[in-house]
């Protein structure tokens, strides 16, 4: 008998994803089109369809510790060619932008690096800091 699996949605994770950029998401109907147009789909992993499903089902855990949603390098091909218009590298591309913000550590920083105002700072700090120790170092 085969074993029975309980499929529990975090519904905040799929509204996220849409958030970020991957707002079609639940447009897929798994027609496979993305794995068979994507050149970088390796042919015993379903590359994109697989992570198309968890996202759409909501398996924040298995997208967060799965190296495969890194593989995408954004030629939209998949996108392209979806019968649905589900996009799935936008969707990708946002699963990425949720793992970042995740795992960021400080947590400020990950804000900051999105909104371009806050990227001055961002690099002018280190440089005023790089200046001081290499002033201090030449007196």
């Amino acid at each position: 008998m085969a074993d029975t699996y309980i499929v529990e949605p975090d519904v905040g994770f799929i509204n996220e994803v849409k958030g970020l950029g991957g707002g079609d998401l639940k447009k897929c109907f798994q027609c496979a089109t993305c794995s068979v147009v994507c050149s970088l789909s390796p042919e015993n992993k379903a590359f994109p369809r697989k992570e198309m499903i968890s996202a759409g089902w909501g398996q924040k855990e298995s997208l967060i510790s799965n190296p495969d949603v890194w593989l995408c390098h954004g030629c939209t091909d998949c996108s392209t060619y979806c019968p649905r218009g589900a996009k799935p590298a936008d969707v990708l591309a946002s699963i990425r932008s949720y793992i970042i913000e995740f795992f960021a550590f400080p947590r400020f920083m990950s804000q900051a690096i999105k909104k371009p105002i806050y990227l001055i700072p961002l690099l002018l700090v280190p440089m005023i800091i790089l200046f001081g120790l290499l002033y201090n170092n030449l007196n």
